[in-house]
């Protein structure tokens, strides 16, 4: 157990130590865990470990995903939010990933509606959301509908 003390509170809190070897590395990395699940008996730390290197990996892989599509961005390129302040930089990063998202669930839906077929796909096989953007677009329609009928113009008051 130890404390962490900032701006005038204190909270209490479980530290979690492992070690993750990783396969193409000499030594096992330290990973150090903070948790507010004091109890050990409900939350083993095997269990916690687990379930912080499946949520890391889960939003690493979403991160990076959702970063390849951004032009200049990553540690060579330079920063990917430029604003200028702190709270400027939460509000892009808040946009960020709000428009992530946003894009990510216009995928699933189409998905969802989207026919299956193509060269080697089993009728039944679902499209996944991934597929969408390999997609051929929908083809326009021959010949715009026809305009809905207005009523003739009224003639003016003598």
């Amino acid at each position: 157990m130890a404390s962490i003390t900032g701006s005038g509170a204190t909270l209490t809190v479980r530290v979690i130590e492992y070690h993750i070897r990783v396969a193409d590395r000499d030594a096992a990395e330290l990973f150090c865990l903070i948790t507010d699940l004091h109890d050990h008996q409900a939350y083993p730390a095997q269990m916690l470990a687990a379930a912080c290197h499946w949520r890391w990996a889960g939003s690493e892989t979403t991160l990076k995903e959702a970063k390849s599509a951004i032009s200049g961005a990553g540690p060579s390129t330079g920063a990917m939010l430029r604003s200028g302040s702190p709270a400027l930089v939460a509000q892009e990063h808040a946009a960020w990933v709000i428009a992530t998202e946003l894009a990510r669930a216009t995928a699933r839906a189409a998905a969802a509606d989207a026919v299956p077929g193509g060269k080697g796909r089993r009728a039944g096989q679902p499209v996944q959301p991934r597929e969408i953007s390999r997609s051929p677009p929908p083809a326009a329609p021959s010949s715009p509908p026809p305009a809905p009928a207005l009523p003739p113009p009224a003639s003016p008051p003598r």
